[in-house]
């Protein structure tokens, strides 16, 4: 909801809600139902922000928040901050309060109907359907959060600290253990050839993946990626991972176990499962624990021989955005529960920072291709400022921000989901990065 004030404004809303996160910007004019109480949020003062400074007013007990006018415009986003709601509509009314002198406007974000787009081919769909992923990456961390509570998970204390590991030479293989059916839960060994040794960044790639693979060029490209744009992107936003195998790298796996994790048949209709990270790895010492950092993935597979047909090119387009994602998942778990000893994290609050690392990478592209080759619309930017972004990103906020949801889940990260994903913005942006 856009507020725009020329002079005081109350704005209210006829529901109770966890907070009111605020951001001053610009918007047009439309009046909604008024509230039907009238009680100060938080401390009851007026909110002092300057441009595009944005804040969270806690609601629990309130239902108006008062800000200046002088002709200021604010963006109001309702939200719901609990990860033990149910999942449901829930209904509500926001309006101005008796005396004060505003209108207010919907906030209408972009489109979310993207076709993407690489090198001028239209992608399959399943790179754009995301259902199968959401699920699985779901169940994990609902898994690894139910066993840290039991205490099944937990830090494993050595008698003894690691020595530091040696990284291994190039073209050495190494036996993994690697998720290969979800229900029941099913481990599959592998060996693995590590192909790219980087800074940061070791990719293993599994001795029986499909013919007609990665080049030799597009692996190093591959890496060079992984390696020095989006792992810098989320360590830097959300700190170190740990490195409990003492190898100073995270291990990116790629083996057709995880291609084979999808059935074919539901490819075009659910998407794919395109990687993942498994807590079993940080805080188990069950024997198909891998006791190391590892994001796993898919491995070009043309031919569809475990499932769905992955081109390379695809994998480039799709992977991307995973492994961000997922890189803030065992960043967070590491931290949380290895580092401190801890619980995991909130759901809500975890998934919501992982998808802001999605953001992370289509702001990096924006900024390097910006309009009209990039996206015109930067409502992402204004997402990323209200979950707490770098200064750089403060600096470069834009408005407007897309409508909240109703699904029970924290407003702050669902406005951030409705901009264009960054599964569509890596489709869009990656054939720039061979050019």
């Amino acid at each position: 909801m856009l507020v725009r004030s020329p002079g005081f404004a109350r704005v209210g809303a006829a529901w109770c809600i966890a907070a009111m996160t605020l951001s001053a910007c610009k918007g047009g004019e439309k009046m909604i139902t008024p509230p039907n109480t009238a009680k100060p949020c938080g401390s009851g003062g007026t909110v002092q922000l300057s441009t595009l400074q944005a804040a969270t007013i806690p609601c629990s007990a309130g239902t108006t928040v008062t800000l200046p006018g002088g002709g200021a415009s604010y963006l109001v986003v309702p939200q719901y901050a609990t990860g033990n709601a149910v999942n449901r509509a829930v209904s509500y009314t926001l309006g101005i309060a008796g005396g004060a002198t505003a209108s207010i406007v919907e906030a209408n974000g972009p489109s979310l109907a993207v076709v993407p787009q690489l090198g001028g081919t239209v992608l399959p769909p399943s790179v754009a359907l995301r259902s199968r992923q959401r699920a699985f990456d779901a169940a994990l961390m609902d898994q690894a959060r139910e066993k840290v509570a039991s205490g099944a998970w937990h830090r494993v204390t050595l008698a003894a600290p690691p020595a530091r590991a040696i990284v291994p030479a190039l073209g050495s293989v190494q036996r993994f253990h690697v998720l290969s059916s979800e229900n029941p839960v099913r481990f599959t060994a592998v060996g693995a050839s590590l192909s790219y040794i980087g800074s940061d960044i070791l990719i293993y790639i599994d001795t029986l993946a499909p013919a007609n693979g990665f080049t030799p060029s597009q692996l190093q490209s591959f890496g060079q990626l992984f390696d020095q744009i989006l792992y810098p992107l989320d360590t830097n936003t959300f700190g170190p991972p740990t490195d409990i195998d003492q190898n100073g790298h995270l291990i990116v796996l790629l083996s057709p176990i995880v291609n084979a994790l999808t059935p074919a048949s539901s490819c075009n209709t659910e998407g794919f499962i395109g990687g993942f990270f498994d807590g079993i790895d940080l805080a188990s010492t069950d024997t198909s624990s891998n006791r190391g950092e590892i994001f796993y993935s898919l491995v070009p597979d043309p031919n569809a021989t475990a499932s769905c047909a992955h081109s390379v090119a695809e994998l480039l387009a799709s992977t991307p955005a995973t492994f961000l994602h997922e890189l803030q998942h065992l960043i967070n778990f590491g931290q949380h529960v290895i580092a401190h000893s801890g619980p995991s994290e909130r759901g809500w609050l975890d998934e919501g920072m992982s998808i802001v690392a999605e953001e992370l990478g289509s702001i990096y592209y924006e900024d390097k291709f910006p309009p009209p080759s990039g996206r015109t619309n930067r409502c992402c930017r204004r997402a990323i400022a209200m979950s707490g972004g770098s200064a750089t990103e403060r600096r470069s906020r834009r408005c407007p921000l897309a409508p909240h949801s109703t699904d029970g889940q924290p407003r702050r990260l669902a406005a951030v989901r409705r901009c264009d994903r960054a599964s569509a913005a890596w489709a869009k942006f990656a054939t720039h990065t061979r050019r």
